[in-house]
């Protein structure tokens, strides 16, 4: 039998929570030559939208100049497959890095900033090319990765 991604499932604050705290993203991109390119990547979420930072020359920076639509994938797949997926639409932004970068996510990453030597004007510095991420779609993803005991 074959699995299908479920239908939209609504933004609850299980999944509001999750966003927040999760450390890492997939970002599911397609180039111009039709050749898919997946990367884990930091990211903040305030509630509406994914905000990441990028070199500017970075393949994921080209790829959303030629097509914006995106997928994102978040979670541990180790627990029973429990992730989350997020059907969405990217956009560069023109303001730099060092004017938006939420001050939270220095928090959020501050222990990967230091095993790194890395401060915030140095992140922004690097990662200067902003991508929004407006959601189109979310959809939860479960599976059995071990059958129950009764089972095996």
């Amino acid at each position: 039998m074959s699995r299908r991604y479920p239908a939209s499932i609504p933004l609850d604050e299980r999944i509001q929570d999750r966003l927040r705290s999760e450390r890492i993203l997939w970002l599911g991109t397609t180039g111009e030559d039709g050749r898919p390119h997946l990367v884990p990547t930091w990211f903040w979420w305030d509630g509406s939208s994914f905000l990441l930072f990028s070199e500017p020359e970075a393949r994921k920076v080209r790829d959303i100049r030629a097509h914006a639509a995106v997928m994102l994938a978040t979670g541990a797949p180790e627990d029973d497959f429990d992730v989350q997926l997020v059907q969405g639409r990217a956009a560069l932004l023109d303001a730099p890095t060092a004017a938006i970068v939420p001050s939270g996510l220095a928090g959020k990453y501050a222990a990967q900033m230091r095993e790194l030597a890395l401060d915030l004007s140095e992140y922004a510095a690097t990662y200067s090319q902003a991508i929004r991420i407006a959601p189109t779609r979310f959809l939860g993803w479960t599976g059995r990765s071990r059958l129950p005991a009764a089972a095996a």
